[in-house]
């Protein structure tokens, strides 16, 4: 079964799809929580509600939120844009807001077996997985951070291959959101094998995976290309049925995302990286 996304220019790239894990990566700002948490949640509730008429009695949508990013006003916010009650909604929702790694970990690999246990599991979204293992890599004295990095990177993998497992025995939308990786990393020494950080595996076990940025345009009256305040660029890193690089422009409203009315000359050369098939 596919979740078609609130844009249709978005669903050319890609669809939510249950039993696959999603990665996302991009910027703050760009969308990601949008895409990896409210749309999701949003889409699957529009589903059921439809063909059953509510949400499955045992139904549960598992959010991980690791950075304090998942703002539920703004979930409430696209709730009531799309007709639908807030307050249901809220009800199916377990929450874990982990404040330090082995909680994230522990969480994940011990806890969460417990959390679905007898229930239907629509979504395990884990935004962002990598916020307090950053900070982690980034607080290590350079002489002991590649040994820390393959420490982490490795527990990164197996709460990773946790989720694939839930999604595939649920029957669940599995969902996880990172960071690009920047300047000031690889200049550190950082992993750049891939355009994102969490190692190979976060590039290896999603199935589908897709950078985000924010448009930029052609600003005539500044002579500048400008970071547009709603449109987002989406670009295909991974995919199992289509090539890599396919690119296309959403909008983040009130109502999560759409597809834009019109969009300003694009940059000449699209902002992020372009990926590769694996």
């Amino acid at each position: 079964m596919k979740i078609p996304t609130g844009s249709r220019n978005l669903n050319q790239l890609f669809t939510y799809q249950i039993g696959v894990l999603h990665a996302f990566s991009g910027p703050t700002g760009s969308g990601k929580t949008t895409l990896s948490a409210y749309e999701p949640i949003v889409r699957l509730t529009q589903f059921y509600t439809k063909a059953k008429g509510s949400l499955p009695e045992r139904s549960v949508f598992v959010i991980i939120d690791t950075d304090g990013g998942f703002d539920w006003e703004r979930l409430e916010q696209m709730c009531e844009t799309h007709a639908l009650k807030y307050d249901v909604v809220e009800k199916h929702i377990v929450y874990q807001n982990p404040q330090e790694f082995d909680e994230q970990h522990k969480f994940i690999t011990e806890q969460l077996k417990d959390v679905v246990e007898n229930k239907q599991v629509l979504l395990i979204a884990l935004d962002p997985a990598i916020a307090i293992y950053r900070g982690i890599i980034l607080r290590t004295p350079m002489q002991h951070r590649a040994k820390t990095i393959g420490i982490y990177t490795g527990k990164l993998d197996l709460q990773l291959q946790v989720l694939r497992y839930y999604a595939q025995r649920k029957g669940a939308i599995a969902t996880v959101s990172t960071w690009p990786v920047s300047e000031v990393a690889e200049a550190f020494g950082q992993e750049t094998e891939l355009p994102f950080i969490g190692g190979r595996q976060m590039g290896f076990l999603p199935k589908i995976v897709i950078l985000l940025d924010k448009y930029r345009y052609y600003d005539s009256r500044t002579r500048k290309y400008e970071k547009h305040p709603t449109l987002r660029v989406a670009t295909i890193y991974k995919h199992r049925a289509k090539p890599a690089g396919l690119t296309a422009v959403f909008e983040l409203w009130d109502g999560g995302i759409r597809d834009p009315e019109t969009i300003p000359e694009q940059q000449q050369v699209q902002s992020g990286r372009r990926g590769r098939q694996q």
